[in-house]
């Protein structure tokens, strides 16, 4: 009988060791696997009705999602090509929803964006973009200068357009404010 209790106490003793040191083996690997900060996605169903989750996407165009650069890429393309606001609606599929539903659409932060980006962008005299504030007391300026409209034109980078390429081209507005400020001052210096 004392043999073989103290086979058990040894059996039992060597089953304990080895499951000490398997387990200290498997501890460890989890506080590695812990220590490289893998993200856990949210199960449950948000408590509010503002969604905070993080989120890169910002457009989704053609069927494909747009990140926060991509967008600004692709919109600063539009801008580029002279895209109107109703044409880059229309592209990001905004036109064709109700007017009472556009601020839910996916795609309205991205108009949102182009707007203010056509708001911000308004006339480009050199090398420089200016907002339509800035755009608007130049053109008063050179009214009441006297410029000519071939000089205002040369310095909006029109100077080469004919009329019809003039109407498409960016700086047309700008151009357009220049022309009814020098109607304007011109009436006023003959009245």
């Amino acid at each position: 009988m004392r043999v073989s209790s103290l086979l058990v106490i040894a059996a039992g003793f060597l089953l304990a060791s080895s499951e000490a040191f398997s387990s200290e083996s498997s501890a460890k690997l989890s506080i590695q696997n812990a220590a490289r900060g893998t993200r856990f996605l949210r199960t449950a169903a948000l408590e509010t009705t503002r969604d905070d989750e993080e989120r890169g996407v910002t457009m989704n165009f053609a069927g494909h999602f747009r990140g926060n650069k991509a967008t600004k890429k692709l919109l600063n393309l539009w801008y580029k090509t002279g895209e109107s606001e109703a044409s880059v609606a229309a592209k990001l599929g905004i036109s064709s929803v109700p007017q009472a539903l556009r601020s839910q659409h996916e795609n309205w932060k991205a108009l949102v964006k182009y707007k203010k980006l056509l708001d911000d962008r308004f006339a480009r005299f050199g090398k420089r973009y200016y907002n339509k504030k800035r755009a608007t007391d130049q053109m008063a300026r050179w009214a009441v200068e006297g410029k000519s409209e071939a000089w205002v034109a040369g310095k909006l980078g029109m100077s080469m357009l004919s009329k019809e390429q003039m109407k498409v081209h960016r700086n047309f507005k700008a151009f357009d404010l220049f022309l009814q400020y020098q109607k304007g001052v011109a009436s006023v210096r003959v009245g």
